[in-house]
């Protein structure tokens, strides 16, 4: 009863910056909350038109492309792509497209033709983390990854949805981008050398621009940060990385800021004051400029986001 009135009755409730902090944590946590109604249910399924995977893996083979990625990943975005192997993407957007229904738009600049690395080592290692692949938490968009060619050895696991697959050819997985937590893991069960080859096509809820420009911009930006730090790690790279530790493990975060705001109000020991208040003041300044950074997104001109 008297921590209660001295709580009422402390001139702590108007600080401007108790009220501050509050308000940064009230963001956080509604979005976080939002983050599980506004996600879009994970699919798996396999592939019907498997003559569009073969004809795009045959011809692959045939250009013997995609054979060095010992060390780092390979990657080619829509507009690289051979036009023959565009018509048999196509043919696999279509049968996705029936499977999510109308209320879904195909967005051809994100389109991906992936070969995976067998090192993961420098930015390549954000495959081998536990990561969401976007920050726009308020858009629903799917990522669809198809298996082009699999390997026995590489699992990916889907934490919250408790799946772990090991995507084999004609496989297809579709999960919310921004929303959905996953990861990549190396078995030693067996040897298997082929080279992993994946299709990452991605499709916007109801024909949104705003999320689409969004989302084509943010992917345009982040593989040429990824391909700066694919044979050394900067700066750059680091604090990508550090960003993706953050948005990953954010539920737990704000029990932590949870308990600071609590230990602001209540503990007289100043030395823990000025502690709880720096981080505060960190988780702050760290959400703020998440908010800036997700908007500036919308002020970039790429032509092939248009």
């Amino acid at each position: 009863m008297y921590y209660i009135n001295s709580l009422m009755s402390s001139t702590m409730w108007l600080s401007p910056k108790f009220q501050f902090f509050c308000m940064v944590f009230a963001y956080s946590f509604i979005i976080v909350v939002a983050n599980k109604i506004n996600k879009t249910p994970f699919l798996h399924v396999v592939l019907d038109c498997k003559s569009a995977v073969d004809n795009i893996h045959n011809f692959i083979k045939s250009q013997n492309d995609g054979v060095n990625t010992e060390k780092n990943s390979k990657h080619y975005w829509n507009e690289d792509i051979n036009e023959t192997i565009k018509s048999d993407i196509l043919q696999i957007n279509d049968e996705l497209l029936h499977r999510l229904g109308s209320g879904y738009k195909y967005i051809p600049s994100m389109t991906e033709l992936y070969y995976s690395s067998k090192a993961n080592q420098n930015s390549d290692r954000q495959y081998v983390d536990n990561h969401m692949d976007g920050p726009f938490y308020g858009c629903q968009l799917y990522r669809a990854i198809i298996a082009i060619n699999g390997n026995k050895n590489i699992d990916t696991y889907f934490p919250d949805e408790n799946i772990q697959i090991n995507l084999k050819k004609y496989d297809a997985v579709l999960f919310d981008y921004n929303n959905e937590l996953h990861y990549i893991d190396v078995n030693t069960e067996t040897v298997d050398n082929s080279q992993r080859i994946l299709l990452k096509l991605h499709y916007v809820k109801s024909k949104n621009n705003i999320c689409e420009k969004a989302h084509c911009e943010f992917g345009r930006q982040t593989r040429d940060l990824f391909e700066l730090n694919k044979s050394e790690l900067h700066m750059s790279g680091r604090i990508a990385r550090m960003s993706l530790y953050y948005n990953t493990y954010r539920k737990y975060i704000l029990i932590l800021v949870f308990l600071l705001l609590c230990f602001y109000l209540f503990l007289k020991n100043k030395t823990l004051h000025t502690f709880a208040t720096v981080i505060l003041s960190l988780f702050s300044i760290i959400e703020i400029s998440g908010i800036l950074y997700t908007l500036h997104f919308q002020f970039l001109d790429r032509n092939v986001c248009k």
